[in-house]
């Protein structure tokens, strides 16, 4: 679910706060909330998945993109991520889980972790406790912050490919809901 040109601002303001502390930033126009991660898939597959993702039912709703946070704790952030508003979050799991069911003819193996509704903005190396305690504290200010709302009426099927500059993403199928 990629994020609206409105939103991608707000989230470009806020990775600001974030440059110093030598964090990778994720580009604000690639930013999206990835529902079902799949992994290394081989190409004979995609058109299966394109076909099995059409059989996805689930009603359009509207999200709030609320808060900054981090993946796993405040004591090891490897990822700042921006959430939703916990009253979206139960459209997202239920998102989710419509997902995984139109998958599950293909073997794709279903998420072992409770599916959580984000979008990466930064990438987290390791960073002196000093400044650690900073960006923590950084990252605290902005944890109820509203980014804007936005309409959830289609996934992607999404292929990426990473370079050192980043990954770059194809859209390779569209499914309104």
């Amino acid at each position: 679910m990629d994020f609206p040109e409105d939103i991608q601002k707000e989230v470009a303001d806020i990775q600001r706060q974030f440059a110093d502390y030598g964090v990778k930033l994720v580009n604000p126009e690639l930013i999206h909330i990835t529902i079902k991660f799949l992994g290394d898939i081989d190409d004979e597959q995609v058109d299966a998945i394109k076909n099995s993702l059409q059989n996805v039912h689930h009603p359009p709703f509207d999200a709030e993109i609320n808060g900054i946070g981090v993946f796993p704790d405040v004591n090891h952030i490897n990822v700042i991520w921006a959430g939703v508003n916990p009253s979206t979050s139960q459209h997202f799991e239920k998102l989710h889980s419509a997902v995984e069911g139109a998958l599950m003819p293909l073997k794709i193996r279903a998420d072992k972790r409770k599916f959580t509704a984000h979008a990466t903005l930064a990438r987290v190396k390791r960073l002196p406790p000093v400044q650690k305690r900073s960006l923590i504290n950084a990252i605290r200010e902005f944890s109820d912050i509203s980014l804007g709302k936005m309409r959830v009426d289609h996934i992607k099927l999404k292929k990426s490919t990473l370079t050192s500059d980043g990954p770059i993403y194809k859209t390779l199928s569209e499914v309104k809901l």
